[in-house]
């Protein structure tokens, strides 16, 4: 259910949406490392200037083995991203396009606050980013502070439906 859920997600933000005075909009950048997978780049349109704002990855599933995932990842960190409506919008339709054990990952290197309580200790679902995540339905989180392997990239909260 969710890869048509995800596509249309996809065919949304490639059109653009508007979010606040800003146009994001999805640049198709190349198949991943896997058919199922496709890498994008999430630009923002302001006063005629792209803003690059992150890198996204959508896994499309692989039934019945994988489910599908979405990862955020590179963040600008030249965009206050996690303290602006563009980051609420889209976790918003990420989280929409999700279905039941199904993830999203963020890296969350550009939330200071979230990273630096995650340093402390403190579980995932008192963080910020921990909080606005379990408030859109994700129910299981994990800390990936230090990526397994050698292709996982930085480290990222994983939040599952």
């Amino acid at each position: 259910m969710s890869k048509e859920a995800i596509e249309r997600l996809i065919k949304t933000l490639s059109k653009g949406i508007k979010v606040d005075d800003l146009k994001l909009f999805l640049q198709d950048l190349q198949r991943g490392r896997f058919i199922e997978e496709r890498d994008y780049r999430l630009l923002a349109v302001k006063n005629n200037n792209r803003i690059h704002i992150a890198y996204i990855k959508c896994f499309f599933g692989r039934p019945p083995h994988y489910r599908p995932w979405i990862e955020v990842f590179s963040i600008n960190p030249e965009v206050d991203f996690f303290r602006t409506s563009v980051s609420t919008e889209l976790f918003e339709l990420f989280a929409e396009a999700l279905d039941w054990g199904e993830s999203l990952f963020i890296e969350y290197a550009q939330d200071r606050e979230t990273e630096r309580m995650l340093e402390l200790g403190k579980d995932v679902e008192a963080t910020p980013l921990g909080k606005r995540l379990k408030e859109l339905g994700f129910r299981w989180f994990k800390d990936w502070y230090f990526p397994e392997g050698a292709m996982e990239g930085g480290q990222k909260l994983q939040a599952q439906k």
